[in-house]
């Protein structure tokens, strides 16, 4: 026989009510998470690949106008549509007491593409999603690392309208490689010995 819910204790009343309002709280918090998955750590990947598409052979001994190449490669994993700005630089730096010293920066070119998101699937095997055959030759000599910037949605003011083999060392791109050796822009690069 069941009991009418007004002729139960006031401690019975609260824990009945206190137990329907934790179930509905429960079902709501459920009902939150499918609609709403969390997202995963966002983020882009960068590479430059050698010879083979292989992380090994890139170019490190050239004479003064000979063609190299090497492979940049982008994957979008931002969860959102990303313009992507890539910039190759020529630098001849000097590292002392952990201060950079620029002495020579030739601004060589920029591409940009705009890339769809690609869910992360750890599952299937790696594939590129853009990949550039990039094809260079350095018209000096000399020691110098080849610097591959990325940048995400726009390139900072300072980076734009930039001449093709200018030496802007001492100029305000120089805050690309202070950027870069904070590890506060994404970058990489390649050591030349750059020989007549």
């Amino acid at each position: 026989m069941m009991k009418d819910y007004r002729s139960e204790s006031k401690t019975d009343r609260a824990l009945t009510i206190l137990l329907v309002v934790a179930i509905a709280s429960s079902l709501i918090a459920l009902a939150y998470v499918i609609a709403v998955p969390k997202q995963g750590e966002t983020f882009s990947e960068f590479y430059v690949l050698g010879d083979g598409h292989k992380a090994s052979g890139y170019p490190h001994n050239l004479t003064v106008g000979e063609q190299a190449n090497v492979y940049i490669g982008i994957a979008n994993h931002e969860n959102r549509q990303v313009h992507y700005y890539i910039q190759t630089w020529l630098v001849n730096a000097s590292f002392v007491n952990n201060e950079t010293s620029i002495n020579e920066m030739y601004y060589l070119e920029q591409f940009d593409v705009v890339l769809d998101n690609v869910p992360v699937n750890l599952d299937d095997p790696w594939t590129t999603q853009w990949e550039l055959n990039y094809t260079f030759s350095i018209p000096i000599q000399g020691q110098y690392k080849m610097w591959f910037f990325l940048f995400l949605d726009e390139v900072p003011s300072y980076a734009t309208n930039l001449t093709h083999m200018f030496d802007y060392a001492s100029d305000p791109p120089e805050e690309l490689i202070n950027l870069a050796v904070n590890n506060n822009l994404l970058s990489l690069n390649l050591n030349l010995n750059i020989r007549t």
